[in-house]
């Protein structure tokens, strides 16, 4: 009877393993999208084209608008695989060149909330902390 029982503890923590990762669950931040975003799901690839820029228009064609906090934690950071101050640094030769546009970064959750909710095709990372008040919003599953 021991037996059973630890082949069935084991055989749950193996599932467990294997469920979708959601970053509110995981990492201390949430994705969000505008209501208007027709994605439920990302992928870490995903996410990381959209922040540097590689994707630019979501499958309906509007243009991705990425934002995220000042405060980002580096949980985020470690997500996409890079650090801050070399994702800043990445933007700032990309907009000087005439490349691109930076994503726009606010003071708080509060803001990138707002800006999302505002603005088609937005896409922005919270933290999780602030989920709970993200309106009209949609939070994104990651995968």
């Amino acid at each position: 009877m021991k037996n059973i029982k630890y082949y069935i503890s084991i055989l749950l923590l193996v599932a467990l393993a294997w469920l979708p990762n959601t970053a509110q669950a995981q990492d201390g931040f949430v994705v969000i999208v505008n209501k208007n975003v027709d994605e439920t799901t990302l992928s870490k690839s995903s996410i990381r084209r959209i922040y540097f820029g590689f994707t630019t228009q979501w499958k309906n064609f509007d243009r991705v608008k990425p934002s995220y906090t000042e405060v980002s934690n580096a949980a985020f950071w470690n997500y996409i695989s890079t650090e801050k101050g070399k994702f800043k640094s990445f933007w700032t030769k990309k907009v000087f060149s005439g490349n691109g546009v930076a994503p726009d970064e606010f003071n708080d959750g509060q803001g990138v909330i707002d800006f999302v909710s505002s603005t088609d095709g937005a896409i922005g990372i919270i933290p999780s902390s602030a989920q709970n008040n993200i309106g009209d919003c949609k939070i994104v599953t990651l995968q």
